[in-house]
């Protein structure tokens, strides 16, 4: 029988900080609290703070039980939220996710349970203690695995249940959510022709074989990887899907690193050619590990359908990187990787990482000029920059808090965010300044700022973007913001332009080709859009 619980899942964002992603962890444990039969799923909302208001659908759906996914940054934000709800109704709120997970001895009282950890058995044990009036038994869960509240003064915090094995995790049901949040669209480069794009994220696998100094995933896999991969079957079933569905021909996988072996590359291509999906379907900025690249894996990736990767580079100074990246991984890997994926026409996202304990001006040096290195390359299709930010529960901020860099009980966790959103020329938080000044800091944010700008306007200016015009026509003229519109008012300027300078010529292409005038107007009317 089927619990009485009214449940909304609420991922708490800033508005400013809405990437590619769908609340896509809230949609997973939702799907799997439905399949597991534990409530229906008209009883059930999955919403994010980025694009909704929380307050007011709380207000419309009623419901007797709350939970928040929170990261460090926004954690301020969803206290805030949670008191005004506690304001509003007396409804159970739980708090989950990376920042929770991280330091759950600091969890604010207007929260009644924390959740550490993954959450799908965690919410399953507690939606399963409420009444058939929909009421809930505080004292029965108390027991429950994973699970921290409050006790009088004292925070209590459980014992860790065993991973979650992802068998038990069913094929989403993406209609939780409105249908114009489960993709959106994007302008890339594939294999050297840029292209308009629908895109989603997808995962294929849970956890990572690594353990860096600074990642907040690993605090939800104690006690080692976590890595647990998806069946073939179970991804091939989703992206057939999707690309059916919703004609999405473009996914972002999100595992931390995707494709950690050949074999299990090659039977997920195996997968999608079963499926007649290979060159129907893409993939856009997948995770790698530069050390793991060479020829094989690059041509698998490229048969795979890989567009693009991301390179987490983080810094030019093998000291630095020893300290950073949990295994081998060297400057002179990065470079190799780069230049074999030039070789496939696999384009690259170097990020690097700035202001890492004991990092020198020296250090500081080498990782500028690889990253000058870097924006020279013909596939370098994006260069980011960020703050090295001691996240809760990770290596950094036990140095961080042996070293009274940081006091937990006096933290501004709203800094803790890598980057500046609204100010991209300014550094946020500086929690490692090492022996640099204000100047030095300001002196090497703006040079990679400066390097970053290098990468975006050479692919703006991208040699075959003229071609775009004949890509959008392919891909039913899927809008792709702003990037895409520079390139629809630049089609239709050299059209007008050709008019005016061959007019019988164009006339003549006019009368053999009548499309050309529904082209035209379709490029019209995205600009409206």
């Amino acid at each position: 029988m089927k619990s009485a619980t009214r449940l909304i899942l609420i991922d708490v964002l800033d508005k400013n900080f809405s990437g590619l992603d769908s609340p896509l962890n809230l949609i997973m444990i939702s799907n799997y609290l439905v399949k597991r039969g534990i409530i229906n799923k008209k009883n059930i909302r999955v919403i994010s703070t980025s694009s909704e208001n929380p307050i007011k659908t709380i207000q419309l759906f009623k419901p007797n039980l709350i939970g928040l996914s929170v990261m460090t940054p926004f954690y301020p934000k969803a206290v805030k939220l949670a008191k005004k709800i506690k304001s509003m109704v007396n409804t159970p709120i739980i708090i989950g996710g990376y920042h929770i997970s991280g330091v759950p001895e600091l969890m604010d009282k207007v929260f009644d349970f924390g959740v550490i950890g993954e959450g799908e058995e965690v919410l399953e044990d507690i939606i399963k203690n409420f009444s058939k009036k929909g009421k809930l038994n505080f004292q029965k869960i108390r027991n429950i695995e994973n699970l921290v509240f409050w006790k009088g003064n004292n925070i209590i915090v459980n014992k860790r249940r065993p991973i979650l094995n992802v068998n038990k995790i069913p094929k989403i049901d993406w209609s939780v959510i409105p249908k114009e949040k489960i993709f959106k669209h994007i302008t890339t480069i594939k294999f050297g022709i840029p292209q308009s794009m629908k895109i989603t994220s997808i995962y294929t696998a849970r956890g990572c074989p690594y353990h860096c100094a600074f990642c907040a995933h690993q605090v939800l896999w104690p006690n080692g990887s976590g890595l647990r991969f998806f069946s073939t079957k179970k991804v091939g079933d989703e992206i057939e899907y999707l690309y059916k569905k919703y004609n999405i021909d473009c996914f972002q996988i999100l595992d931390d690193t995707f494709a950690v072996s050949t074999k299990r590359l090659s039977a997920l291509i195996n997968e999608l050619k079963k499926r007649k999906l290979l060159g129907k379907i893409f993939f856009y900025n997948l995770f790698i590990r530069a050390n793991l690249v060479n020829n094989e894996f690059a041509k698998l990736l490229r048969k795979f359908g890989a567009m693009s990767v991301f390179l987490g580079i983080e810094s030019g100074s093998e000291n630095v990187l020893s300290y950073l990246k949990d295994g081998p991984l060297k400057p002179i890997d990065v470079k190799r990787a780069v230049k074999i994926f030039d070789k496939y026409k696999i384009f690259v996202v170097g990020s690097f990482m700035l202001f890492s304990p004991n990092e020198t001006k020296g250090d500081l040096d080498d990782s500028l000029n690889l990253a000058k290195w870097f924006v020279n390359q013909p596939n370098a299709l994006g260069l980011v920059h960020s703050i090295t930010t001691p996240y809760p529960g990770t290596k950094l901020w036990n140095y961080s808090i042996r070293k009274k860099i940081i006091n937990a009980n006096k933290v501004n966790w709203s800094k803790f965010v890598m980057l500046n959103i609204n100010k991209i020329d300014t550094p946020p938080e500086i929690f490692f300044y090492n022996n640099f000044t204000n100047k030095d800091v300001e002196y090497y944010w703006k040079a990679f700022r400066n390097l970053s700008s290098v990468v975006t306007n050479k692919i703006n200016n991208y040699e075959l973007w003229s071609n775009e015009d004949k890509t959008t026509q392919d891909n039913n003229y899927l809008s792709a913001k702003s990037l895409e519109r520079k390139i629809v008012i630049r089609s239709l300027k050299n059209k007008f332009l050709f008019f005016i300078k061959y007019p019988l010529v164009s006339l003549n292409k006019l009368f053999k080709k009548p499309k050309i005038i529904k082209y035209t107007l379709k490029e019209i009317n995205k600009l409206k859009k």
